[in-house]
Order: C-alpha cells, then sequence, then structure tokens
C-alpha cells in the first residue's frame, strides 16, 4: 500500500504539470493552509495533509476588455462611414442617452452673469454597424481610433468657452459593445453664460442652466435625452454666497434658422444667503436711523446738534449703501428700496427737528412780545 504522504505529492506534481501547461495565460496558483493540532504535520511544514488545497484564478478574466485595435476589422468588414448616422430606420432618430459626473461647479459671477462647470459628460447610444462577435467590450483610447466612430457631436449652447483636458493625456473613453452599444466619455470645463434677475436682491433665486445639444445633426436624426440617473456629484458643492437649493432635468428644442435640434437642460436652482447682508446693511443702518431720530428729543438749547445729526446719518446711509455695493442695475432692488425708506425716514427726522426749531424760535418770540407788552403796561 502506497503511503499517504506520497500518494498526496505525486498528486500535487500531477496537479501542477496539468496547470504549467494550459494554453491559458497569466494563471495564478493560490496555496492555502491551515493549521492542524490533530493530524501529522508535513516535514519541514505546519500544514495540515487533509487542509492543502490548490486554486486557480484566471485575472481580469471578466473585467479586463480589448484594446482598439479589436475595432479595425468590424470596421472594415462593414465599410464603415463615421459622417453616416447609425439610424435603423429612416424615420426613427439616433437615441442618445446622457448622464454627467460634475466634478467642479464654482464662480457664479453675478456682475458677469457667468459660471464655470467641469463635467464628466458620459453619452450612450446604439450603432448595430459596430456589433460584433467578441465576448468583451472594446476600450478605444487612441485619438486616431476615436475618430474613426462616428459621434453626435454634442456642445455647450449656452457656453461662452470650453476646452477639453489633454493633460497628461486626453481624457477621454469610448467602450464598444458586443451588442453595438458604444459608450462615450469626455471630460469638459466650460464658462456658460446665465441670466440673473436682480429685482429681490439680495433675497433673489436664480435659476443657472446647462443646455446640451448637437451641432451638426437636427432632431429628426439624433435625439438626447436623460439617463435613468442624470446627474451625480463627484464631491460636496459649497459655493460661497449662492447656494443650490435644487437640480433638474428637462429635454427641449433650439430652434435655428434652418433645422430643429434636440437638447438637454440641467438646471441648477440658486437662492443666495442673505445673512451677511443682516449684519453688514440690515442692522448699521437700522441703528443709524434710530440715532438719528434721538435728535427730536435733544434739549433745545443745542440747537446745532439737532440738525447736524441727521444730516451726517443720511450721508452715512448714502455711503454705506454705495460705497461697497456689489449689484449695479439700472432698476431698483429691494436693497435700493430699504436704503431709500431708511433715508426717507432719516429726512422725517431732519425736517422735524427744523419744524421744532421753528416752533421754539416762534415761541420764544411770542414770550418775549409778551414780555416787553406786560412791561409797557405796568
Amino acid at each position: 500500500m502506497a503511503h499517504p504522504k506520497r500518494f498526496s505529492n505525486a498528486v500535487l506534481f500531477l496537479s501542477f504539470s496539468s496547470l504549467l501547461f494550459q494554453p491559458q495565460k497569466n494563471l495564478k496558483l493560490i496555496f492555502s493552509c491551515r493549521k492542524s493540532e490533530t493530524s501529522k504535520h508535513i516535514a519541514g511544514g505546519d500544514c495540515a495533509m487533509h487542509s492543502f488545497s490548490i486554486s486557480l484564478r484566471l485575472p481580469y478574466e471578466n473585467c479586463m476588455d480589448y484594446g482598439s485595435s479589436y475595432i479595425l476589422p468590424v470596421l472594415t468588414s462593414v465599410h464603415y462611414d463615421n459622417n453616416t448616422v447609425p439610424t435603423a430606420f429612416a424615420d426613427i432618430p439616433v437615441i442618445v442617452s446622457v448622464q454627467m459626473n460634475i466634478l467642479y461647479l464654482a464662480n457664479f459671477d453675478s456682475e458677469l452673469m457667468e459660471y464655470s462647470i467641469d463635467v464628466e459628460m458620459e453619452l450612450s447610444w446604439y450603432d448595430l454597424r459596430l456589433v460584433n462577435n467578441y465576448t468583451k467590450p472594446i476600450r478605444i483610447r487612441e485619438k486616431q481610433v476615436l475618430d474613426l466612430i462616428w459621434k453626435p457631436n454634442p456642445y455647450f449652447v449656452n457656453s461662452k468657452s470650453s476646452q477639453f483636458h489633454v493633460v497628461s493625456f486626453p481624457n477621454f473613453r469610448m467602450r464598444v459593445f458586443p451588442d453595438g452599444l458604444v459608450k462615450y466619455t469626455v471630460r469638459v470645463t466650460s464658462v456658460c453664460n446665465c441670466f440673473m434677475l436682480f429685482c429681490l436682491y439680495p433675497h433673489d433665486r436664480q435659476a443657472c442652466d446647462l443646455r446640451i445639444s448637437s451641432i451638426a445633426y437636427p432632431s429628426s436624426f439624433v435625439r438626447f435625452i436623460w439617463s435613468s440617473d442624470p446627474v451625480a456629484f463627484q464631491s460636496e458643492i459649497a459655493l460661497p454666497e449662492l447656494h443650490i437649493q435644487r437640480i433638474r432635468t428637462e429635454e427641449c428644442q433650439v430652434e435655428g434658422k434652418l433645422i430643429r435640434s434636440s437638447c438637454l437642460r440641467l438646471v441648477f436652482e440658486l437662492e443666495r444667503d442673505g445673512g451677511r447682508f443682516v449684519v453688514e446693511k440690515y442692522i448699521p443702518s437700522t441703528l443709524a436711523m434710530m440715532f438719528a431720530w434721538v435728535a427730536p428729543y435733544v434739549p433745545y438749547n443745542y440747537e446745532d446738534v439737532r440738525i447736524i445729526t441727521p444730516i451726517t446719518v443720511l450721508l452715512t446711509l448714502v455711503q454705506m449703501e454705495k460705497g461697497d455695493k456689489e449689484i449695479r442695475t439700472s432698476y431698483l432692488t429691494s436693497m435700493d428700496v430699504w436704503f431709500a425708506a431708511m433715508k426717507a425716514f432719516t429726512a422725517l427726522s431732519l425736517f422735524e427737528s427744523l419744524v421744532v426749531l421753528s416752533l421754539i424760535k416762534r415761541s420764544r418770540a411770542v414770550v418775549n412780545y409778551l414780555q416787553i407788552h406786560f412791561s409797557i403796561c405796568l
């Protein structure tokens, strides 16, 4: 009868031999041993024979994509034309699903009426010409190969300036799945305009949007839709003055002179934080106005104080309003109405002081007249 130890070694040797001569590459052998106090140990080792096991792994079997060179035979076999829209039927447009990952959102400038956004935009559509027999997706990283594939040519409609990221390499990726699904992701930084209305400033609410459309294809060829999870933030967005209250997504149309294009709207509903204005504007102006109303109650023999105090407060309010004004508009805002009311109350205090001084002088004149008249009579 064969010794158990020799038999086990023979089994291990045969197992190793069968694994080493397999055609697959990148095989990884993993040994797992467990200590056992009740069994005999292998000589020179600490692992029990009955608990010795061998497991085989094929790394990246399910996650590695094919390289971009795999797409070239597919393009050649169907005589692929990257200028032709991949429509299955003539009257049905290509549906392009859009998903956005916002990396950076800031610089909401009330004077220039613009904001900055850094976003990863993922576009997904089906191109039946790219259907293949591969078992895994094809990942395209080269710009030369990317230019061979049809794309919906999206752009930001309300963008002032935009740029692709190319440091330290072009920030894009494309994956072509065996069923013809194409996922194209690109990173773009853009400065977009945002028309704002400041009638309720500094208690205003603004709505800034980002509009995406195709510059080359009308809505009869390409239609944009939002994905099931349309917007995501890479990290929490903290703005210094305006706060994001809500984000909504909409579908829209871009009306051109000749064609109508499909578009998407990403709307940021913003609300201004008025706490700073309460401390810097409302409380000081209220205290100044209240100080001006102390002047009429100053003793009547301090006539200069009654006049100078309201005038000084009035000039202070003017300087407080115009000194560091952040929003300059041709129409009135809530802040302008507030300071107008404060100045009106201060001017009313000055008018009251003048009326009181005039009445005091008249009363003094009457008293002097009566004193002189009665002294003559006596």
